[in-house]
Order: C-alpha cells, then structure tokens, then sequence
C-alpha cells in the first residue's frame, strides 16, 4: 500500500491532523507559527491586506474563514486599535471587500509579507 492509497481513505479531519502532526514534527513546511487555528488575524501580503480567521494551517497557506481583502487599510494603528467600524472617525477610512459566498479565502505563505493578531470583530459588509 503507498501513501496515496492511505491517503485517499482518510477522512478530512484525519489529513488535518496528519498535517498538523507533520508540521508539529517538521516533517512539511514550518510549524513556528504563533497563531492557531481559530485564530483571527491580519495579513499583509505583497498585493493586498487580509483579515479572517485562520481555519487550517497548511504546509505553505492559511485557509481563512469569514475573510475579507482590504485593498486599502487607512491608518494601520487606528485599524489595529479600534478594528473596523461604521462609529469611529478614522483618518483614512479603511476598504472592506468581504469573500463571497462561504467567505473562504487561501493566502499563501510566501506572499505574507508581516501578520498581526486581529482582536476585533471580523468586518461582514463591504465598505
């Protein structure tokens, strides 16, 4: 039996663990991430910025979930502080572009440029 036979015969849940435990032992890519998953975090990436919350930790992505592209965060200490709200003035007022449908959006590693912990609300509506 080889690896794709077992593999195919697992559950979602099972390959999430193998893949954890890979990463755990530093089988496949890096398990020196600060963050879990149930995380909600902000990615600043080469092109754009996101905010979600980290549903999987792949060996080289996140799959975020509720996730939004911010094409323009406005002030980066005012978003970081007050997170993204409809009753606060901002400088610069941040865009919003939620993902459709079931909000899932993949961010690959080597386009994360810097991430920060996201302790607000996850912003639903565009803006």
């Amino acid at each position: 039996m080889n690896i794709a036979s077992l593999a195919a015969e697992m559950t979602r849940d099972e390959l999430n663990e193998l893949n954890r435990e890979m990463l755990r032992r530093g089988i496949s890519g890096s398990a020196s991430w600060p963050w879990k998953e149930g995380t909600s975090v902000l990615f600043r990436t080469v092109t754009h910025y996101w905010v979600g919350r980290i549903r999987t930790i792949g060996p080289d992505f996140f799959l975020l979930e509720e996730a939004s592209s911010l094409p323009h965060e406005g002030r980066r200490h005012e978003v970081l502080r007050e997170g993204i709200r409809d009753d606060f003035t901002y400088q610069y007022q941040p865009e919003v572009e939620p993902t459709p449908g079931e909000g899932l959006a993949v961010v690959m590693r080597a386009a994360i440029v810097d991430a920060v912990e996201w302790a607000h609300p996850l912003p639903k509506e565009p803006r």
